[in-house]
């Protein structure tokens, strides 16, 4: 009785502000409770002005519901760019893909550097450079980019307020808060999850590329000393060194960030 009379203190009824009630009810550590309380503050409060409602009443409102419609949607998209089967499986079969062609392409050139003793083409040298390059930058921002389609929304209302009176705006108003507490809020607590799951999907991409990018910048500074007399070797070698070591760094740096994005979840 004392929490409820304490967060009463704190949010008081005033039938003016639902609006920034919500808000801080939302953004609470227990929204859930709050917004009761919220909700108990509305059916309680008394009508002024002889029960008329206030053109800044129904602002408050228009605010409550768009702002509702908005935080629904949002946590909508947010969902299904984690969740969606359809990309969760290409990412999955793109991971695959990539783990095969990285080890694909080491072995491949192991066999025919040291195994066999032949040298790669100036050709095939500058595809493997422009490879280790531009996959992992696409796929990268493949695995980072928003594109969280908008779709068909209905606002939860689109009414006349022209006739309304104070029973019926606050019946308005609680359905508001309940369709936050009952739709929107399940929404968010499957979120964390469904992150999680993507960004470790993402941790193994970025690892695979990282790990041949690391192979190639070891195995050029490795050519580059049995090979130093060619000029024309020694500068296909410094070039890769350099794209190696720079598509190296960039991926450790978008490894650390989805590692840190996981932890966070997880915890």
């Amino acid at each position: 009785m004392t929490i409820i009379t304490d967060m009463q203190t704190k949010y008081p009824p005033d039938p003016l502000s639902p609006y920034q009630l919500l808000l801080d009810a939302s953004r609470s550590k227990d929204p859930s409770f709050l917004l009761e309380i919220l909700k108990d503050s509305i059916r309680n409060s008394q009508p002024q002005d002889g029960g008329e409602v206030k053109i800044g009443q129904i602002q408050e409102h228009l605010k409550m519901e768009g702002w509702v419609d908005a935080e629904k949607r949002d946590v909508e998209e947010v969902l299904w760019w984690y969740k969606s089967d359809e990309r969760f499986s290409f990412k999955t079969k793109l991971a695959i893909l990539y783990a095969c062609i990285t080890f694909g392409a080491i072995c491949c050139q192991l066999v025919y550097n040291l195994y066999l003793g032949q040298e790669l083409s100036v050709e095939t040298r500058a595809v493997l450079i422009a490879t280790t390059f531009g996959i992992p930058f696409f796929g990268t921002l493949l695995l980072t980019m928003d594109t969280h389609t908008q779709g068909n929304w209905n606002p939860l209302y689109n009414k006349d307020y022209n006739s309304i009176n104070v029973s019926e705006l606050k019946e308005r108003q609680l359905e508001l808060i309940d369709c936050y507490l009952n739709e929107v809020l399940p929404l968010k607590a499957e979120i964390p999850a469904s992150r999680y799951r993507h960004d470790v999907l993402a941790m193994i991409y970025v690892g695979e590329w990282m790990f041949y990018a690391f192979f190639r910048f070891c195995y050029s500074i490795y050519h580059l000393s049995q090979n130093w007399s060619n000029e024309k070797i020694r500068g296909f070698d410094n070039l890769d060194i350099v794209i190696s070591g720079f598509v190296f760094s960039g991926l450790s740096g978008v490894f650390i960030y989805f590692w840190n994005s996981s932890k966070l979840t997880k915890d």
